[in-house]
């Protein structure tokens, strides 16, 4: 038998078996601080679609980003451990900030509305989750510097309120976004909001400069974490 094949087998189980691991922890800190109080598998069992939207737009977001920190190579096992998880941490941490604050910007109560099954707000919620995922994701999949990724992930989520109410007054003009979800229960137009904010990710990574662009200065250090 080849041994370097068999280390590489070995290797890619043992990254599987991580991934696996973060993926279950990070759901679970994201239904234990985004959903506190509910009990998923009640909920999922009396047919909230509200939930189950929510959390598949968790499950979605947590994968992205773990997609990311787990295609990095070079660094040694141990370093490529230390790295995945230091970036885990950050993106989820930044991930419940954020959602937080999203909540704080809509006049109806999140929480609340998917406990009672507004498939509206889960859409809504799960979809924005999947954006900032996609903007996060972005700079990890290039660099390993923290000096980098926290200013695109914070830039990030600063324009993925914007495009809320951008997409409340042009997009959908003559209908408050609010009302729309929280007491019309209008789940078109969450999915129109939740749309543009994944389509504008997208588009927004298309600034983030991949190293080695011609106009980034070669003063900057992208790898500052492993050196």
């Amino acid at each position: 038998p080849n041994p370097v094949a068999g280390l590489h087998a070995a290797g890619s189980l043992a990254w599987i078996a991580i991934g696996l691991v973060l993926l279950l922890l990070a759901l679970l800190i994201n239904d234990m601080v985004l959903l506190h109080g509910v009990h998923n598998s009640d909920m999922l069992i009396a047919d909230n679609v509200a939930i189950a939207t929510f959390e598949a737009g968790s499950f979605l977001a947590c994968g992205l980003l773990l997609r990311t920190t787990l295609t990095g190579d070079g660094y040694g096992f141990a370093d490529g451990l230390a790295l995945t998880c230091l970036y885990w941490a950050l993106a989820q941490f930044l991930l419940l900030v954020f959602c937080y604050i999203y909540r704080c910007l809509t006049v109806f109560d999140d929480h609340l509305a998917l406990k009672e099954g507004n498939v509206a707000a889960g859409l809504s919620g799960g979809l924005t989750l999947v954006a900032l995922a996609i903007v996060m994701s972005f700079p990890i999949m290039y660099f390993a510097s923290i000096l980098l990724f926290l200013p695109v992930a914070l830039t990030g989520t600063v324009v993925l309120m914007i495009i809320r109410k951008l997409s409340d007054k042009f997009i959908l003009p003559g209908d408050d976004l609010d009302k729309e979800i929280g007491n019309d229960q209008n789940w078109g137009a969450a999915l129109i909001e939740g749309a543009v904010a994944v389509g504008l990710a997208y588009i927004s990574n298309s600034y983030v400069p991949p190293p080695g662009a011609p106009f980034v200065s070669s003063d900057i250090d992208y790898f500052d974490v492993c050196d």
